[in-house]
């Protein structure tokens, strides 16, 4: 798949608070805790993404991860007590982007987390694979990749180029 044709997303700045409420007053359960509201809400948010997203079938971890993006956006600046910065909803919204256009790589789940400087960590670690993504604030994608197989390293700046990353996820694909 080429970067021209690469999934439609609709991420969730690009769809209006009002329109959540109206989509899913109906699907909501009542009686729920603060917490409980916010993780229903996450998880609602997921599926309207598979849903709506054109183009190639999402991984069946993807709810989960967006769900777990998604929650980065409540974290607040400071949020591990060292001065980390809040994460970036533009940063999230890309890592969602990139699950997406990888999807029709099968890989297994990876780990993700926000980053202290607001932006957002992405990784896989199996079988002599390590692949790691960081999404900066900046919206700049950083990848590391170390095949303890072969012996291929590298670290680079993705721009626009995902050649790189696509030959990764075919490999990660090849040994999940």
């Amino acid at each position: 798949m080429t970067t021209n044709e690469m999934a439609l997303y609709r991420g969730p700045e690009q769809i209006t608070d009002e329109y959540w409420k109206q989509r899913r007053v109906a699907d909501e359960p009542t009686g729920l805790s603060i917490s409980e509201r916010a993780y229903h809400q996450m998880h609602f948010r997921a599926r309207q993404i598979e849903v709506m997203e054109v183009g190639t079938e999402p991984s069946e971890w993807f709810g989960r991860i967006a769900a777990k993006l998604w929650g980065f956006m409540e974290y607040s600046d400071n949020w591990d007590s060292y001065g980390a910065k809040r994460p970036d909803k533009k940063a999230i919204d890309r890592a969602l982007n990139i699950m997406l256009d990888l999807s029709e790589y099968d890989v297994p789940e990876p780990s993700v987390g926000p980053t202290s400087q607001g932006g957002i960590q992405i990784e896989w670690h199996t079988k002599g694979f390590d692949l790691e993504l960081e999404i900066l604030a900046s919206l700049q994608l950083g990848a590391s990749f170390k095949d303890q197989m072969t012996g291929e390293e590298w670290d680079q700046d993705i721009c626009n180029d995902m050649k790189l990353l696509i030959k990764a996820f075919k490999i990660l694909s090849e040994r999940h």
